[in-house]
């Protein structure tokens, strides 16, 4: 189910296999993702895994990690989150 709500936010990559445990196959999308859902959340508990992201992705301004958020989330869906301006602002000084 979680994978039909992420699709509405926009393209969801293929990502890599993780784990598989029987009929079910875990996969990890690419770190890029992983920080557009963060940056679109921003929740107090993900700051330390979009830093961590952030840096490892050498995403140092505010542009560049728009441009990742625009890359997987559709502008409708950032819209209807309101705290994502909010949340580059203070990421990203």
């Amino acid at each position: 189910m979680i994978g039909d709500a992420l699709r509405n936010y926009g393209p969801t990559p293929t990502g890599t296999i993780w784990r598989v445990y029987g009929p079910l196959v875990v996969l990890v999308p690419e770190r890029a993702y992983i920080l557009a859902l963060k940056l679109l959340a921003h929740r107090p508990q993900d700051e330390a895994d979009i830093r961590v992201l952030c840096n490892e992705l050498g995403v140092s301004t505010r542009d560049e990690a728009r441009r990742i958020l625009d890359t997987f989330i559709t502008d409708d869906q950032i819209k209807q989150v309101s705290q994502v301006d909010a949340a580059l602002a203070l990421l990203f000084p």
